[in-house]
């Protein structure tokens, strides 16, 4: 038995398949944080910020690596992005990044692509294939090979003489069923086999996963054995696709501030206090 699951958790902790890794994450940020650094007008903490953001655009990972509270990190984010010097920097950073294609970032995004693009059914698919009497003659029994057959036909041999030994009436005596040679299993089901009434048999087949594609590497995740069969894991492509689509700014980030009720109780008070010493004033 075959299973098959998503995981996307690998490649969020930046374990792709990109043979670039190792070197060009030190030389790719290093780039963008030396030419941002040039700009004015940015603290070490803007600075931070600009240099998180342009990772995987999550403004509130960001603000949070930048070093802003955990619990204003979403506001903060919202923030500093409205901040026309930290906008200017970020805008500024990807245009250097479109013109240096062998920096990680750069390289990161050609992985999403892939894995947002590639079609699953590459590495694992679930097929429906003919059964052994979708293609014989008459729609018999079909052998692979000459001595597959012959095998066959021997032991139809030894249990036709055991039937005729125990005095089998003729009509009830087995037949040898013979549907020809050439059976492949990969064949689509005959629609109008007997046996399986044009179903087949349903397969799920695992690609050889060193033949893979690159792109089909860059969405496989790996494999392993468990107790129940074989697991067989790729990167998430709902999960890529919205990384894309923040990338090419047809993903915008809705902040929402909820205010509990108490401190809307105290917002209210304040507001009702200070109409009260407008209104003693005059």
């Amino acid at each position: 038995m075959h299973f098959y699951r998503v995981s996307f958790r690998d490649f969020e902790r930046g374990s792709l398949n990109s043979n670039a890794r190792s070197g060009s994450r030190r030389c790719g940020r290093f780039f963008f944080r030396n030419r941002i650094r040039a700009m004015p007008k940015l603290t070490a903490n803007q600075l931070r910020f600009v240099d998180e953001y342009l990772i995987d655009l999550n403004a509130t990972r960001a603000a949070e690596a930048a070093g802003y509270s955990k619990r204003t990190a979403r506001q903060q984010g919202a923030r500093l992005l409205t901040n026309v010097d930290i906008a200017s920097a970020i805008q500024t950073a990807k245009q250097q990044r479109a013109e240096r294609v062998e920096i990680e970032a750069d390289a990161v995004l050609q992985e999403v692509y892939a894995i947002a693009m590639a079609d699953t059914n590459g590495i694992v698919s679930f097929r429906r294939e003919c059964c052994r009497y979708c293609w014989g003659v008459n729609h018999a029994y079909q052998f692979r090979s000459e001595g597959e057959r012959s095998m066959a036909r021997a032991a139809f041999q030894k249990r036709l003489a055991e039937a005729r030994k125990a005095k089998v009436p003729r009509d009830m005596l087995p037949q040898f069923d013979d549907g020809g040679l050439g059976f492949r299993a990969k064949r689509d089901p005959h629609p109008e086999c007997p046996q399986c009434d044009g179903d087949g048999h349903g397969r799920v087949f695992i690609s050889d996963t060193r033949k893979l594609s690159p792109a089909l590497r860059s969405l496989y995740g790996g494999v392993k054995h468990t107790k129940e069969g074989i697991e067989v894991k790729v990167h998430a492509k709902d999960r890529a696709l919205e990384l894309l689509m923040r990338h090419l700014g047809l993903l915008k980030e809705e902040v929402r501030v909820t205010v509990v009720d108490e401190l809307a109780a105290r917002l209210a008070a304040a507001r009702q206090r200070r109409a009260n010493g407008s209104q003693g004033g005059s």
